[in-house]
């Protein structure tokens, strides 16, 4: 390892952080963090590995609130008829994100989520709507 490996200059709390949060970091620097406490004379014990890893995941399991602005573009495309609209309701809807332990939550929460299946409704409303006056209106045979 070169000596001016950049893990050599953080702090002992820097170091920590990398052991709460090993899903951001590769596996050569996650071990090299816990040997620099550990020559630091701070020891990690497996216990205090596992319950950090059992912390960040509950952190990471809870949903994220998406941008209302999105929500509101999703519903003034899904009005128009627009398949942008009916993209951003179906992220919304079915999105989601893999844990560190290999399990998979949605990424939105339960509020954004039915925000998506309402405008795939719209969308899907609107696009037949669209496609019949179309169909109907505009056909001069």
């Amino acid at each position: 390892m070169p000596e001016d490996y950049y893990l050599f200059s953080f702090s002992d709390k820097e170091l920590i952080e990398i052991i709460h949060k090993k899903d951001e970091w590769n596996e050569l620097d996650y071990l090299l963090a816990i040997s620099l406490l550990e020559n630091r004379g701070i020891e990690i014990t497996e216990e205090a590995i596992e319950k950090a890893k059992n912390k960040r995941v509950s952190q990471l399991r809870k949903p994220e609130k998406s941008d209302s602005f999105w929500i509101v573009i999703g519903y003034v495309f899904a009005m128009l008829g627009g398949l942008l609209g009916f993209i951003i309701g179906y992220v919304l809807l079915t999105q989601k994100k893999t844990l560190p332990n290999g399990e998979r939550v949605f990424e939105y929460t339960a509020s954004d989520r039915k925000h998506g299946k309402n405008i795939l409704y719209v969308g899907t409303f609107f696009f037949i709507y669209y496609l019949i006056y179309f169909l109907f209106f505009f056909n001069e045979d």
